[in-house]
């Protein structure tokens, strides 16, 4: 089957997918094309052969055969170009699988096996892999957050995952009009993310695709070309936001084996849907690492995010101290915690433009930027307007 029965021109009226509005640079996650990558399953596969092939290698050559293979498989994992500072693909589609692929080669090493328990790496300040290598879709990723919210043990969540990935059925998909379609997954929620581009193999698509996955039974596609389908799938989306196991609410172009985020221009019918489907991802995703950072961080100001939904834009507070501070559509400086109504309110790309060497980037996910004080009074007059009325801080 195949999706879209037009080719559309490379160019779209209404979309900036050269651009991002933020300030940060676009990004191309190229998952078979270029430097002859390799899919999930062609990685499963592979290292799968290796798996068979290690018994016969020579115990002292071991390690330098596993970490040849290791180099060779991450090199066509990997795509092209360093990852931006704060791309929402970032995690949700390559790089934790291959941190996880380079785990389960390198236990290959240490001999270890399912029988030692599973194994832990961690991926980020609170994003952690259990890895078994005995099974090639034996990956689960789980936030440490979310194992004390349920109250349960890397190890319950491991054996879940790899029970729920090795029943994943094959997709199938249902016709919403001619140029929208809709999948349930039935798929985890770290995996429904990896596994996308093979979700989308079946449709055999003939043109750019809008995607969507606002949770892991929940799989939508649109023709790029077609504005009218794009604002019917990001409906569809919105009308998910209550759905368990949610996952991304952002919109994605899926074109040539490439993500990016899609843009749309200010006249284009679907803006404010996208808009606001973007807004709701940023607030889901920095409300879910803030209380956990307060924790970890007691001493810095931790940035809100908040959301003005009159105007679909998104801001954050800068304090005289140490904070940390979410990319946002404005900053608002406050002069003191004791007189907010005193705050000044900038455009991110001027804020950035003039003031980024004072905030330096983190790794946490969403990047947050470590800022140290508040900057020169005068510099925060010329970029910024009077706010009177302040966000609930």
């Amino acid at each position: 089957m195949a999706l879209f029965g037009r080719k559309t021109p490379k160019s779209f009226d209404g979309l900036a997918l050269a651009s991002c509005r933020r300030l940060r640079p676009e990004i191309s996650w190229k998952l078979d094309r270029d430097r002859d990558l390799m899919t999930g399953a062609e990685i499963d596969i592979e290292l799968t052969s290796l798996r068979a092939q290690f018994d016969d290698i020579d115990p002292d050559e071991r390690a330098a055969w596993v970490e040849g293979h290791l180099s060779d498989l991450v090199y066509r994992m990997e795509p092209a170009g360093d990852p931006g500072p704060d791309d929402p693909s970032i995690r949700a589609l390559i790089r934790p699988r291959i941190l996880v692929e380079q785990s389960r080669l390198r236990a290959l090493i240490d001999g270890t096996s399912l029988l030692d328990g599973p194994i832990f790496s961690q991926l980020s300040h609170d994003l952690v892999g259990v890895v078994g290598i005995d099974e090639p879709t034996s990956i689960q990723l789980v936030s440490g957050t979310s194992m004390r919210e349920w109250e349960t043990s890397f190890e319950t969540l491991w054996e879940t995952g790899v029970n729920s990935l090795l029943q994943l059925p094959t997709t199938e998909w249902s016709s919403v009009n001619q140029n929208v379609f809709v999948s349930g997954t039935q798929d985890d929620y770290t995996n429904s993310r990896l596994l996308c581009p093979d979700h989308l193999a079946p449709l055999n698509l003939t043109e750019p695709a809008v995607v969507l996955l606002p949770h892991r039974n929940a799989l939508i596609v649109a023709a790029l070309s077609d504005a009218d389908a794009i604002t019917l799938a990001c409906d569809l989306a919105l009308q998910e936001l209550d759905a368990p196991s949610p996952i991304s609410t952002r919109p994605f172009v899926f074109e040539d084996g490439i993500f990016t985020p899609l843009l749309v221009a200010a006249e284009h019918p679907a803006y404010v849907k996208v808009a606001m489907l973007r807004l709701i991802d940023d607030d889901r995703n920095h409300k879910a690492t803030a209380a956990l950072l307060a924790e970890q961080q007691p001493d810095f100001i931790i940035g809100g995010f908040f959301v003005d939904q009159s105007r679909l834009v998104s801001s954050t507070n800068w304090g005289p101290g140490i904070t940390l501070v979410p990319c946002v559509d404005e900053i608002v400086f406050i002069d003191h915690p004791t007189q907010p109504a005193k705050g000044m309110v900038a455009p991110w790309d001027q804020a950035f433009e003039h003031l980024g060497s004072a905030m330096t980037p983190t790794d946490h996910y969403p990047m947050r930027f470590r800022v140290e004080e508040l900057p020169d009074p005068d510099i925060i007059r010329s970029i910024s307007r009077p706010l009177p009325a302040l966000p609930p801080f």
